[in-house]
């Protein structure tokens, strides 16, 4: 939704960066249609809890951002040792955490060789 239809389905003016909090609520709000995104908005703009669960939300995006920057960190480490040391269980930890299709994409990027258990992956999803 673009700030003007929000403006003219609200007749509420907001800055920038008060619009940008709430395109944020509204892209979380799911499917939920524009009228009566507007027409809820309006009717609770000053509520103080939902102010307090927009920043809520905002703070556990943010963790959430950490923990998929960590996870990736570790994949990476697991892939890299089981490529050291030849260990399968670690490259299987790997597939676990993300997926085997995502391991494969990361190991060509990372210019690693692929396994032969990634070579029959790899054939056995090709459509």
């Amino acid at each position: 939704m673009q700030k003007i239809e929000f403006t003219q389905r609200t007749g509420i003016e907001l800055t920038d960066e008060q619009y940008k909090q709430v395109e944020d609520m509204y892209l979380e709000a799911g499917n939920m249609d524009k009228d009566q995104f507007c027409k809820d908005y309006k009717k609770h703009s000053d509520s103080e809890i939902l102010k307090l669960f927009y920043c809520q939300n905002e703070k556990l995006k943010g963790k959430l951002a950490d923990l998929r920057d960590e996870r990736n960190e570790i994949v990476d480490f697991l892939l890299n040792r089981a490529q050291e040391f030849g260990d399968i269980k670690l490259l299987e930890k790997a597939i676990c955490m993300v997926g085997h299709d995502k391991v494969i994409k990361r190991k060509i990027s990372q210019n690693l060789p692929l396994w032969d258990i990634d070579k029959k992956y790899i054939y056995d999803n090709i459509k």
